[in-house]
């Protein structure tokens, strides 16, 4: 059974990043599985390399529309998504020299991070569009 579940509280009412947001809620899914299963080492490299791959398309798609709208909170969303994609380097940094505890801070982040960014920070744009008549 997955850790978290898409429910109403993460939608921004934006299909197109409902399905981003969903994705990444399950490679923290992912992630967390393994870890459950004592494998969480074997597969950072993978995961954290699609998380830093697929933020990366996510965060430019948000921000392209943000642009297009005029979403008055464009530059402070944009330097929240530069924070959290220097994290992921950052994580990837400590993976490839090997850290031992990786894998447990870098799920508590992910999973701090992103479901907060999601229900908190991403609904303002969500209503914002909704406001607009923008799906």
């Amino acid at each position: 059974m997955a850790l978290f579940a898409w429910n109403e509280k993460y939608t921004v009412k934006v299909e197109e990043f409902d399905q981003h947001h969903q994705k990444l809620m399950s490679l923290i899914n992912q992630l967390h599985a393994y870890m459950m299963q004592g494998q969480g080492r074997t597969v950072v490299e993978p995961i954290l390399g699609e998380l830093r791959e697929y933020t990366r398309y996510h965060f430019s798609a948000e921000e392209m529309k943000m642009a297009r709208y005029a979403f008055p909170g464009l530059m402070e969303h944009k330097a929240q998504h530069k924070s959290l994609s220097e994290r992921l380097d950052t994580f990837y940094e400590r993976y490839m020299k090997g850290e031992e505890e990786l894998t447990i801070d870098l799920f508590m982040f992910l999973k701090e991070w992103l479901l907060r960014h999601i229900a908190l920070e991403d609904k303002q744009y969500g209503e914002f569009f909704e406001d607009k008549g923008i799906s």
